[in-house]
């Protein structure tokens, strides 16, 4: 008995010791904290996502790549009727370059709280850049604090090249050393070995070229490997962090009774060349080269002699360029088929590997099977919005990243399946597509900001080796002009929201000022004169559920606000909720027993009933 007693004090001994330096440093004020979801004091009782959550995986905020999570506000306590869905992914689910309102939380939110005008619809979004499945576990804890009714995901591009992917300039070690840093990360006693490490690597000097760095794209500076061959070591390594993470993701989803949407990823296909083929033998170049740049004005009968020719060269050699040249040639053929499988093994062979391999996606379709995950087949889905099922410009702007239209088919690949999963009928009829997509919430500004984004990002490496001038793109109108001075950093987002309105509202343009005014009714939750005429003009475009959604705060941060409780009532009654718009008539009444609006409205639904009866 004695030998187990000194035996526990032997171990709790160093324990306490540990203990006891944790707490100094915590009282000290030392180290830092980065929750996923944090308070904003200029908006009492919600919560947001924490812009700089990234800076948790870091020693120092500056070692941090320039990535942030464009933040949505939720309540902090969830209400009975709300209806909570929360994003998980990378770039693609966070709408870049275009932003929120191209985002599946963008999209997903105007679509849902249609579908259910008599339901609170919170879609939170937590998708960022850069990141990958390591940083889609690590959320999830604090995602199920939050009491999400569903959780949708759209991931696996960035497992090689992501922070922490296993090709990355900020990949860690094992995979089991990047779990136990994980676990690791928010104890003091951690970050300060943590930064005693880094200090005694020393800071890397300052030069020109590091200045220069900065300037230079996300993509230029993240890749540290890159020749990852199909079949290496090191790509073995990327599909096993990836299904060991997503397996342990969704099974912790799934023993908190959370569903799960994940989606197979999709990458453009038909108009992205491979970004790094690896070394070419002499005879497959000579081909190579005598290929013109322009396909369609090759005569057919010498497409068929440069086939011929390229795939004797080419043998059992996996030579990315080689592939995506007979996949061209194909298409001129009108092969489609062939045209497929030579461009999917352009992107799988291409070592450069910023596009998920096709490996990914049968990840996805395992794992969501052994989980219990419901599958999302939206590769498919923007296939078919594209000419011959093949993935390309019309639906994508670059090399993965949707544009407005791929972006609206990535999100309706979502919604049915959604709508199946939660656990109430909808309210009101399905919007038809076109008009959900007539309504996306994306002002012109926006797609101008994506435009310049993208030119930056085609002006750096790796879609071209040494960086050139990034082209400035003509100011046409008023809405471009807006979209120069975010790009100049002149205004914020907020200041070109306010501005949009306002330029809607003299041109007489509705459609377009609502939108403004509801991202600005988002941005300002607790602003009750925003809030109110943001549902008084949803009101007039019959899309009650928004209003609703719009009104209730109004009325929530408004004490005895007769309008916003009349506006509210009409929305309620317009969606077919008679019964609650009655109720908030009466508080009307209470207050205001001479209401003219209430007495009458509430006398029109009396003969309603009688008529009814």
């Amino acid at each position: 008995m004695r030998i187990w007693f000194f035996r526990a004090v032997l171990v709790a001994i160093p324990l306490l010791f540990f203990a006891l330096i944790e707490a100094a440093l915590r009282l000290s004020g030392f180290g830092y904290s980065y929750p996923l979801f944090i308070s904003d004091p200029s908006q009492p009782g919600y919560l947001l996502t924490n812009p700089h959550v990234v800076n948790r995986y870091f020693p120092k905020p500056e070692m941090a790549p320039p990535v942030k999570i464009e933040s949505t506000y939720f309540t902090r306590q969830k209400r009975p009727d709300a209806l909570r869905v929360v994003i998980q992914g990378e770039s693609s689910a966070a709408g870049y370059p275009y932003g929120l309102g191209a985002s599946l939380a963008g999209m997903l939110q105007q679509r849902l709280q249609y579908q259910y005008p008599d339901r609170y619809v919170e879609v939170i979004q937590t998708a960022m850049s850069a990141v990958n499945s390591y940083t889609l576990l690590d959320f999830s804890r604090e995602i199920l604090a939050i009491e999400p009714d569903l959780v949708v995901i759209y991931t696996g591009h960035n497992e090689y090249l992501g922070v922490m992917g296993v090709g990355s300039a900020y990949a860690s070690h094992s995979r089991a050393t990047t779990l136990l840093m994980l676990a690791l990360k928010d104890l003091r006693l951690y970050q300060a070995l943590q930064r005693l490490y880094v200090t005694w690597q020393g800071e890397r000097p300052r030069t020109q070229a590091n200045d220069e760095a900065g300037n230079r794209t996300l993509m230029a500076r993240v890749a540290r490997e890159k020749n990852i061959v199909l079949g290496s070591a090191l790509y073995q390594q990327g599909l096993e962090q990836f299904e060991g993470n997503m397996t342990l993701l969704l099974e912790r989803y799934r023993k908190a009774g959370v569903p799960v949407l994940i989606g197979t990823v999709a990458s453009n296909l038909r108009h992205q060349a491979p970004f790094d083929t690896g070394e070419t033998a002499p005879e497959l170049a000579q081909v190579l080269e005598s290929i013109p740049a322009d396909i369609e004005q090759i005569p057919l009968d010498e497409v068929h002699r440069l086939q011929v020719q390229l795939q004797a060269q080419l043998g059992r050699q996996q030579h990315a360029l080689a592939a995506y040249r007979l996949g061209q040639l194909a298409d001129r053929q009108q092969d489609y088929a062939s045209a497929l499988s030579w461009y999917t093994n352009a992107r799988d062979w291409d070592q450069l590997r910023f596009r998920a391999p096709s490996a990914m996606n049968e990840i996805i379709q395992r794992v969501s099977a052994k989980t219990g995950a419901i599958l999302v087949q939206s590769e498919i889905q923007l296939a078919v919005q594209s000419p011959q099922r093949i993935i390309g410009k019309e639906v994508m702007l670059e090399h993965l990243h949707p544009n407005v239209d791929g972006y609206f088919w990535l999100a309706d690949a979502y919604f049915t399946p959604l709508l199946r999963q939660l656990p109430l009928q909808p309210k009101t009829p399905r919007a038809d597509t076109p008009l959900a997509r007539q309504q996306i919430p994306i002002l012109p500004a926006e797609f101008y900001t994506a435009e310049s984004s993208i030119e930056r990002l085609l002006a750096d490496y790796p879609f071209t080796h040494t960086p050139r001038a990034v082209r400035e793109l003509p100011v046409r109108n008023w809405q471009d002009q807006l979209g120069k001075d975010m790009v100049d950093k002149r205004i914020d987002w907020l200041t070109m929201v306010k501005l949009s309105y306002e330029g809607y509202k003299k041109e007489g343009n509705k459609t377009g000022a609502v939108t403004a005014l509801v991202l600005l009714a988002d941005a300002l939750p607790t602003t009750v004169d925003v809030n109110y005429s943001a549902g008084t003009e949803l009101i007039q475009l019959n899309r009650f559920g928004e209003a609703i959604r719009v009104l209730e705060r109004a009325v929530h941060y408004s004490e005895k606000n007769i309008n916003a409780h009349l506006a509210l009532a009409h929305a309620r009654i317009l969606s077919g909720n008679a019964r609650e718009g009655e109720r908030l008539l009466d508080q009307v009444l209470l207050w205001q027993p001479d209401n003219v609006t209430a007495k009458t409205v509430k006398q029109q639904l009396a003969a309603r009933r009688a008529q009814a009866k």
